[in-house]
């Protein structure tokens, strides 16, 4: 298995997700490498929420950043997202972080709430899985789906067949995600939902997921504890700092705690449980889960509006 140490620049030894800089010569430097070509680059929300707040032309900042790292890796936030590609005349999605794929654009052709169109190149190794978007679906809304795709298998595997009492902090798509998977998995648990807007609160009503929602700066720790206390799982969403203190409060000793967001601290989850003093299982979400893209397209199947209209 080639997993493109060869692409590594600085420092030797490590994978490109870890590295700072990776070659990213549009060729194929190894047998094994895919060169395909990059249509459009779905930034995680963390990372463009950093790069809408800091910067007025945010092409050029990407632009720059591509250009000191080979990759799409934003320095601050320490992550990436997601890009559409075509490879053998077929629109793909790799399931990997545009923190870990060499990238080379040739022009930013417009930037978009979420991500930017563009023209250029990526590679992809052989440990890289991707996706072909299903025959009749928007490729923006296959994007973005991907992105988070990983979650509602996870959600999953903690929530099927049992009866819970599950908070959700951030009720954007990721939340929707996990509020969804719950929905179909675990129909017996009861879900709360907290977020610092309310645009989806009355899809999450409407969909019948939870009426148990509250308008809150995740934040704001003991806000969140007066909402929700002793919940058996917490799954933190939200793409904002600091709100890991209130997730740890949350849950009920010996809980579980899913941390599925790049704003995480994850010194800061660890030492709010001894500073709170509860014995809680903290799991980071993982960015690839086996079967996760006809997951997240079964869900979309089963929830067609559940993300909004594209």
């Amino acid at each position: 298995m080639n997993y493109g140490f060869h692409r590594v620049i600085r420092p030797v030894g490590v994978v490109p997700q870890a590295a700072w800089k990776v070659n990213n010569y549009p060729k194929k430097l190894h047998s094994s490498e895919k060169i395909i070509d990059v249509k459009f680059l779905n930034l995680d929300s963390t990372s463009m929420r950093q790069l809408k707040k800091n910067y007025n032309d945010i092409g050029a900042r990407i632009l720059e950043i591509i250009g000191e790292r080979g990759k799409m890796h934003n320095p601050i936030t320490n992550s990436g997202g997601v890009l559409l590609g075509e490879y053998n005349g077929k629109k793909i999605i790799p399931w990997t972080s545009l923190s870990a794929i060499p990238l080379q654009l040739t022009k930013i052709k417009e930037v978009y709430k979420h991500g930017v169109e563009v023209e250029g190149t990526a590679v992809l190794f052989e440990s890289y899985h991707y996706s072909e978007i299903p025959l009749g679906m928007d490729w923006r809304l296959a994007i973005t789906a991907l992105d988070i795709a990983s979650l509602p298998v996870q959600v999953k595997r903690i929530v099927r067949n049992k009866k819970l009492k599950i908070l959700i902090l951030g009720c954007g798509k990721a939340g929707l995600a996990a509020m969804a998977a719950i929905k179909t998995y675990s129909p017996l648990s009861s879900i709360l939902g907290i977020d610092i807007n309310d645009f989806n609160f009355n899809k999450i009503k409407n969909y019948g997921f939870t009426k148990k929602l509250a308008k809150i700066d995740a934040s704001n720790a003991i806000a969140v504890l007066n909402f929700a206390k002793n919940c058996d799982l917490v799954i933190n969403c939200v793409n904002a700092p600091n709100t890991e203190a209130a997730s740890v409060l949350a849950v009920k000793e010996r809980g579980t705690v899913m941390f599925f967001s790049m704003a995480t601290q994850f010194d800061k989850a660890s030492l709010a449980t001894d500073a709170i003093g509860k014995d809680v299982n903290l799991i980071i979400g993982s960015g690839i889960a086996r079967g996760e893209d006809k997951e997240i397209f079964d869900i979309l199947r089963q929830y067609p509006q559940l993300f909004g209209k594209y």
